[in-house]
């Protein structure tokens, strides 16, 4: 019966329509594709594109804040808040222009508008005794000059 085996195997023949069918590509070509070495290119040149999908709804102000009251005062020990700081930076007694009353600073002003007019007053005096021709019109300026000068110690009403 060993002797039957191998004549069975060999006297059946394959019939063509039950062979399988032709592929439709070549396995040399494919073995030749996958031996050979190729360097690696670059499909886009652009950055780094990161795509997120996120599961969890966005938090809302209320969430993070939780129950702190920040419109009436600062969380206890907590950092400083604008106000905090100007009132910090620039205390009360330092709001006026370096520490003078708008009195002050007003006397400041008429008393440097009246200098300046004095000034001007002597400037003028000055010139016109250098400009004098006689002695009479000298005593008169110098009369004029301190009747001026009177008038801005006060001395004369």
């Amino acid at each position: 019966m060993s002797q039957d085996a191998p004549q069975a195997a060999t006297s059946t023949t394959t019939d063509p329509a039950q062979t399988a069918p032709a592929l439709p590509s070549d396995l040399a070509r494919i073995k030749q594709g996958v031996m050979s070495p190729r360097s690696l290119t670059l499909i886009d040149r652009d950055t780094m594109r990161i795509y997120v999908n996120t599961i969890a709804p966005f938090p809302k102000f209320t969430d993070i804040v939780g129950s702190f009251d920040l419109m009436h005062g600062a969380v206890p020990g907590s950092g400083m808040t604008h106000q905090d700081f100007l009132q910090m930076s620039r205390p009360k007694d330092m709001y006026s222009s370096a520490g003078f009353t708008p009195g002050d600073v007003l006397r400041f002003a008429a008393l440097g508008y009246v200098e300046g007019k004095a000034f001007e007053l002597m400037r003028k005096g000055a010139l016109a005794l250098r400009d004098a021709k006689t002695e009479a019109e000298r005593k008169a300026i110098q009369a004029r000059i301190d009747k001026e000068l009177a008038a801005l110690k006060g001395e004369i009403k």
